[in-house]
């Protein structure tokens, strides 16, 4: 079994460093300088006909910042000056647009808590990576900001600026993701604190201990939103909180584990298709709610099992490489070497063939976890 996870492991990583870094740096870019590109099309070709999320480039000033600490890209450092001289141009003190037309022309100028979760990821680990003291500032900035403006007397933060009629545990996620990520750089408790209120809320609210599911969608009280459309649950999330709270766990000492163990038991059991590949959604009742499977949820898949490993013999290892297998046969392009497929059908066949950029944050991610797992548990 250790062979196995030893090989796809090195294989990801491989792809990641060999392949898909290149691929994007050299297709991503949009020549004039004007930022990242949403998507590209099946042929790897950039996507002209998309809007362009910002925080797309938040993602990808994230991935090259973070494959430059890894030491997996050595010329990362002007595509990274590239992404934050773009961003910094399209801010208005802490403030970013939403979106863009495909010529960058801002179209929805939202505050989305969703957005600003990945903003301040990315430049915490811009200043990580390049010890850039002015990023580290500014995603300091950007949290005071979301407290003042969008903190909740509920808990958590409400959507952004614009009328909701629910609240997502989604942006929180990654809130908590960004909080790890400033303890990371910094080492000051205080986010470690900040970490812990969205544990709690969790604890709370997003996790149901009767049927062991994460919920995705509440009312403004947290209480459970019963709207038929959003009363679903996404397994890769459960996979994702998974690893955050094992993360958590291990670097602030508080046990998180019996959350993970029940989740990852009910993504095993109600979450995978038999063809291996993770729904993208499951109801309420732990059936498919939707029979579609996306290539962002395996890697979490990968990240939940392999933060859940404990040692060479662990059986999540095992799993994790399963995951990755599945990965390259159902996503990772042949024909175009460090291209994705993004979602296929539910009889797994290719629903779309675009390749959203937005996918390689996952994708690197999920390849350091399980090299930093294979590098602990099996040194050369």
């Amino acid at each position: 079994m250790s062979r196995e996870f030893i090989e796809s492991s090195k294989k990801l990583e491989q792809w990641i460093r060999g392949s898909a870094l290149p691929f994007w740096k050299a297709r991503g870019m949009d020549g004039d300088g004007s930022g990242h590109v949403e998507r590209l099309d099946e042929h790897g070709n950039p996507d002209w006909t998309a809007n362009i999320r910002m925080r797309v480039q938040s993602r990808q000033l994230f991935v090259f910042s973070y494959a430059h600490h890894l030491g997996w890209d050595e010329s990362a450092e002007d595509t990274v000056a590239s992404l934050l001289k773009f961003a910094d141009e399209q801010r208005s003190d802490v403030s970013f647009p939403h979106l863009f037309d495909p010529k960058f022309n801002v179209i929805d100028s939202r505050k989305d808590i969703y957005d600003y979760a990945f903003h301040i990821l990315a430049y915490t680990w811009c200043y990580r990576a390049f010890k850039n003291e002015s990023a580290l500032v500014f995603a300091k900035r950007l949290v005071g900001f979301l407290d003042q403006e969008f903190k909740s007397v509920n808990g958590g933060w409400v959507e952004g600026d614009f009328s909701s009629s629910y609240r997502r545990q989604n942006p929180h996620m990654h809130l908590l993701e960004a909080f790890l990520a400033l303890f990371g750089a910094t080492e000051d408790e205080y986010w470690l604190e900040r970490a812990a209120e969205i544990v709690e809320l969790f604890k709370r609210h997003f996790y149901d201990s009767e049927s062991n599911l994460l919920l995705e969608n509440f009312n403004a009280d947290w209480s459970v939103c019963e709207e038929p459309h959003k009363c679903y649950v996404e397994p890769g999330h459960m996979m994702e909180w998974v690893w955050l709270l094992n993360d958590f766990s291990a670097l602030s000492g508080r046990d998180c584990s019996e959350y993970c163990v029940r989740m990852l038991e009910s993504v095993n059991k109600y979450g995978f298709a038999s063809s291996g590949l993770l729904y993208d959604r499951i109801g309420v009742d732990r059936r498919p709610f939707m029979r579609t499977k996306r290539c962002w949820p395996m890697t979490e898949a990968v990240k939940g099992c392999v933060s859940q490993a404990v040692g060479p013999n662990s059986v999540e290892l095992s799993q994790a490489a399963n995951h990755i297998d599945v990965l390259f046969k159902y996503f990772i392009c042949e024909e175009l070497e460090g291209g994705y497929i993004d979602q296929r059908d539910s009889q797994d066949r290719v629903l779309d063939g675009k390749m959203p950029a937005s996918t390689l944050y996952h994708l690197i991610v999920a390849s350091a976890e399980a090299s930093s797992v294979r590098n602990r548990f099996f040194p050369d």
